[in-house]
């Protein structure tokens, strides 16, 4: 266990490293070019739009695709191989050959397919709660005025409510995408029908085991709570006891 937990430490640190000192620097230094290649140093939001309609805008929105398929594959994809390793008795892997591994799983998603997919994990799978996502990630949620336009309109209420069932849906459906795209190599096309057959073939024994391990976990938590509730009680009694004797 300790083998495997610095193995992520290391990974973590040195990925990290990367990024801040190499991947992040030089996709800052392309985002500048393309804004002084149009003349200006920023963008506001009188020509957002127009930006992004024009040459540089389409290569800047494909900067970000990258960028947020290098972070999406540092998370997701290092956490799966990782547990694959760990489940095959592999451990002894160097965190170079590690870090190369995920890299090279990183092609797989460099298509326009995968480059959505990526899209969907950061900002669709956050806002619904099922799924994988990044770090940076977890915690983008819909803006609270664009929800109270939502909820203040009973229709827009109802639409709402039944695209997050709908996206939740599709998202359970897809849960192990990243596992047939990572482990098994395989295109995302075909890596999203072997999920979905994957899910339609095994849902009730994948339901069972998420509840018994959702209520062992509970039944955990419930024993810890209720021995330091006894503790307590039992420390406060003698507590009391001690100062009837003393007096």
């Amino acid at each position: 266990a300790f083998k495997i937990l610095w193995l992520y430490v290391k990974y973590q640190f040195f990925t990290k490293l990367i990024l801040a000192v190499f991947v992040f620097p030089a996709s800052s230094r392309i985002m500048k070019m393309l804004l002084n290649s149009k003349g200006k140093t920023s963008i506001s939001s009188g020509d957002f739009f127009g930006f992004l309609c024009s040459v540089q805008g389409a290569a800047l929105i494909l900067l970000g695709l990258v960028l947020l398929t290098i972070l999406v594959g540092i998370d997701i994809n290092a956490f799966i191989i990782i547990a694959a390793s760990v489940n095959q008795g592999h451990i002894q892997i160097k965190v170079r050959k590690f870090i190369f591994v995920v890299m090279e799983s990183l092609k797989n998603f460099l298509s326009p397919l995968g480059l959505l997919l990526m899209l969907y994990v950061a900002i669709v799978i956050p806002i619904v709660g099922v799924g994988f996502t990044i770090t940076p990630m977890e915690k983008f949620e819909i803006p609270n005025f664009i929800k109270d336009v939502i909820f203040k309109n009973r229709l827009y209420s109802v639409l709402y409510i039944l695209l997050i069932l709908v996206l939740s849906i599709v998202s359970v459906l897809h849960l192990f995408v990243f596992h047939y795209i990572v482990l098994l190599n395989q295109k995302v096309a075909v890596a999203l029908k072997n999920a979905r057959q994957f899910m339609r073939k095994h849902w009730r024994s994948l339901l069972v085991d998420w509840i018994s391990k959702f209520l062992l976990k509970l039944v955990a938590i419930t024993a810890v709570t209720l021995t330091v509730i006894n503790l307590i009680i039992i420390n406060a009694d003698m507590i009391s006891e001690d100062v009837v004797t003393r007096r």
